[in-house]
């Protein structure tokens, strides 16, 4: 992806399984801009995300900033 040198794949589990909550997760998710692709998946975790960022610090910042931050945050 241009401009970024890292790829990951970062797993998810939200505290809460109602399908409001999965389905407001899911619009944030796709509105950041490191998130190229969103998976739902099925076991322990709820999505599993292909994310692009600049560095480690920048993905370390993009968990916490834009996963554990939110109301029904990942485990």
């Amino acid at each position: 992806v241009f401009g970024h040198t890292l790829q990951a794949m970062v797993s998810v589990r939200l505290r809460t399984h109602d399908p409001e909550a999965f389905n407001r997760f899911y619009e944030h998710l796709g509105a950041l801009p490191e998130v190229l692709q969103i998976y739902r998946v099925a076991g322990a975790d709820d999505f599993l995300l292909h994310v692009a960022v600049n560095e480690a610090a920048h993905l370390l910042d993009f968990t916490m900033r834009a996963l554990t931050a939110r109301p029904a945050a990942p485990i």
